[in-house]
């Protein structure tokens, strides 16, 4: 069991094995973050499942209010759950696949260039888009087609913005979904798994450009950002084109591992 160092003046308390490593001398609030994670990841806490108060968390898990609160904001700025005020905090969702071996593009390595950083989903826009581009070229004979915006977070350390289009004839069904049914979702393993369409290998491109204002505001980052705009598209067999996921990455120091096929 992996666990994360805290200051002598606080006591850990009972939590479930950690999936990934909490570097030490990490604060607080994130110690508190990823217990949350790692709660609703092993089901302690239910997608729906309202949270105790803000003070009984704080007095549970033994850090300040402040601490408590800032922890849980996080939470909400990343999906993991939803504030409803006067209502309460609910779990919107699960995060990131336990099983790393889902994740078949966002494979940041972690520093020991083996194990994967964590990474955490939020759709931001799940909608039915008649408009044109690169995945308009893939499918020519498709109308419509089903978008999927994303906020992706890697280790808490920097965010992705993810726009994924799918051919509405065949995954159509998707827009039935409610957007927290598809956070922490591997997309790829989720269209296999649900449609019963693997994607065998994916063809990338990627280049260096200054990040749109409307990309910055979404992934926090500071205007004219030059960042990486990365091109996913994922085919079956024979070479047939499932998808097209176009990300924009601000500047990051993490290596990233590429695969054609599954891990």
């Amino acid at each position: 069991m992996i666990r994360a160092k805290r200051a002598a003046s606080e006591s850990r308390p009972s939590e479930a094995p950690n999936a990934f490593a909490i570097p030490d001398k990490t604060p607080k609030y994130l110690v508190m973050y990823h217990q949350i994670v790692e709660r609703v990841q092993g089901g302690a806490y239910k997608p729906g499942q309202q949270l105790p108060a803000e003070l009984d968390m704080a007095r549970e898990m033994q850090v300040s209010l402040g601490t408590a609160q800032k922890a849980l904001k996080l939470l909400a700025d990343h999906g993991v759950v939803v504030r409803r005020h006067g209502h309460g905090t609910f779990v919107a969702g699960a995060p990131a696949p336990r099983n790393p071996s889902e994740i078949r593009n966002f494979r940041f390595l972690a520093d020991d260039r083996v194990s994967l950083l964590p990474v955490y989903t939020r759709v931001l826009e799940l909608k039915k888009t008649n408009a044109r581009g690169p995945w308009s070229d893939m499918f020519p004979d498709e109308r419509d087609f089903v978008l999927i915006s994303r906020v992706i977070n890697i280790n808490l350390e920097f965010q992705n913005y993810s726009r994924l289009f799918l051919p509405h004839s065949r995954f159509g069904s998707l827009l039935h979904l409610g957007l927290h049914d598809l956070d922490g979702a591997a997309m790829t393993h989720f269209i296999t798994e649900r449609f019963h369409v693997p994607t065998v290998r994916f063809v990338h491109h990627m280049w260096r450009a200054e990040l749109t204002p409307d990309v910055c505001r979404k992934i926090e980052a500071p205007l004219g950002t030059i960042g990486t705009e990365w091109e996913i598209r994922g085919l079956t067999y024979g070479d047939r084109p499932v998808s097209y996921q176009h990300v924009y990455m601000p500047p990051h120091n993490r290596r990233l591992e590429l695969r054609d096929v599954p891990p």
